[in-house]
């Protein structure tokens, strides 16, 4: 979400469509990231691996898991 839209709602708008249409999601933040703690609030599960967190929703743990080494070595996004 751009800086000119940040604390307007997109980010949670969209993010509410995204689970609407895909009920489970995996993805990755790096543990400096300052969303974070919104990243919390909005996964079923998490996992700290090296320098990043992962998190889940509507997958179990052991899936989590096994996505781990894919999650870890995606390119970062600039």
């Amino acid at each position: 979400v751009s800086p000119q839209l940040q604390g307007r709602g997109v980010g949670e708008s969209l993010w509410y469509r995204v689970i609407q249409d895909y009920p489970a999601v995996v993805w990755r933040s790096h543990v400096n990231n300052r969303y974070a703690t919104w990243y919390h609030r909005h996964a079923d599960i998490m996992k700290r691996s090296g320098e990043w967190i992962l998190f889940g929703r509507g997958v179990d743990f052991a899936r989590l898991e096994a996505l781990e080494d894919e999650l870890v070595s995606a390119p970062a996004m600039q």
